[in-house]
C-alpha cells in the first residue's frame, strides 16, 4: 500500500486522500464540530493511515496537507473540491489501491464503535464512483 504522488506541490494526492478521510471522520450526523473531529483519535487514525500510504512523505508535510485539507473540509469548496478529489484518485490509483481505501474508510468508521448511516452512504457512493461497487463484499 504505497503510493507515491507528494511533488510538494499547493495540492497533492496527500491533500485528496485527507480529504476523502476526513469527509467520513468529520460527520454532522455525530453533531461535532469540525475542530472536535480534527482532534479527534480519528485524525491521528488518519495521519498514519496517510503515512502507510505515502511513505516517503514525513510526517510534518502529512500534518500539514491533513490541516489544509481540513481547512477545505470546512469550507464552501468542500463538495466541489472532494468531487475532483474523487476524480483525481480514481483516475490516478489501480483499482486494487481504491479498494484498498475504500477498507481503510470502513476501518476509520468503525474506529469509534459506532456507524452510522452518512458514514455507510459515503462509503458506497465512493465505490460507486469509483466502479468497483461489484467488487467489494
Amino acid at each position: 500500500m504505497h503510493m507515491s504522488a507528494d511533488d510538494g506541490s499547493d495540492w497533492s494526492s496527500v491533500h485528496e486522500l485527507a480529504l476523502v478521510y476526513l469527509t467520513l471522520v468529520y460527520n454532522p450526523e455525530r453533531g461535532e464540530h469540525p475542530e472536535e473531529a480534527i482532534r479527534s483519535e480519528g485524525q491521528q487514525m488518519i495521519h498514519e493511515t496517510l503515512r502507510m500510504w505515502y511513505p516517503e512523505v514525513g510526517n510534518e508535510r502529512v500534518a500539514r496537507a491533513l490541516h489544509e485539507a481540513m481547512l477545505v473540509h470546512i469550507s464552501p469548496m468542500r463538495e466541489h473540491m472532494l468531487s475532483i478529489a474523487v476524480t483525481s484518485l480514481r483516475q490516478s490509483m489501480p483499482r486494487d489501491q481504491r479498494i484498498a481505501i475504500l477498507s481503510d474508510l470502513a476501518d476509520l468508521a468503525m474506529n469509534d464503535g459506532l456507524i452510522v448511516p452518512g458514514e455507510v452512504s459515503f462509503i458506497e457512493r465512493l465505490a460507486q464512483d469509483w466502479d468497483i461497487e461489484r467488487d467489494v463484499p
